[in-house]
């Protein structure tokens, strides 16, 4: 696994993620005791679950350290069938860059 070092701001993560946190007080407040969740309380809830899971396991972005992947991507026409020519990166929780395993592999051998 290689990784880059980069600037992570980690406050960020924390003003994303508790963007709802007040609406989200609001809602299990105003329900009544032995009540499930509203609709609302429930997409909040599971937004914020996957927002954070995604944190801790990095976000996966379109590589745009790669020249012939910018180029790809620059030309995309956003159909979801052109995703697959792409090249990704995970943009790891540490701050770190992730490469994709096979470009790792090569660097190793090199």
């Amino acid at each position: 696994m290689c990784l880059l070092r980069m600037k992570s701001r980690p406050s960020y993560k924390s003003e994303f993620t508790s963007r709802d946190d007040a609406e989200l007080e609001q809602l299990k407040l105003t329900r009544r005791p032995g009540r499930p969740a509203s609709a609302r309380q429930d997409a909040l809830q599971t937004r914020k679950d996957f927002e954070l899971e995604e944190f801790n396991t990095g976000f996966y972005i379109p590589d745009l350290l790669d020249k012939e992947n910018v180029k790809l991507f620059r030309e995309w026409n956003l159909a979801y069938s052109g995703i697959g020519l792409l090249k990704f990166i995970r943009i790891a929780k540490e701050g770190g860059l992730q490469l994709p395993q096979q470009d790792a592999d090569m660097d190793m051998m090199e």
